[in-house]
């Protein structure tokens, strides 16, 4: 049973990763370093009002429909200072 629940979780995460840029991608794009994307959602959660995906090897997924409108200017909704 728990396998199970572990391998919906997985196959939940990966189909929301499909659609995803790497912290180096998203640093990339933004012309930022990736360590000070993984500072500020060390420090206040998120980066730019973004959370990641966590994804079951450490690696983070950031979400590319939100990732792209803020790079295009529109707000994500849920900044914060």
């Amino acid at each position: 049973m728990r396998t199970e629940n572990h391998q919906c979780e997985i196959l939940k995460i990966a189909r929301e990763a499909v659609s995803a840029y790497s912290t180096e991608e998203v640093a990339m794009r933004y012309g930022v370093q990736p360590g000070s994307i993984r500072a500020s959602l060390c420090r206040k959660g998120h980066w730019c009002g973004i959370r990641p995906i966590k994804l079951p090897n450490r690696f983070l997924a950031w979400p590319a429909d939100v990732v792209d409108q803020l790079l295009a200017g529109a707000p994500t909704g849920s900044q914060k200072a």
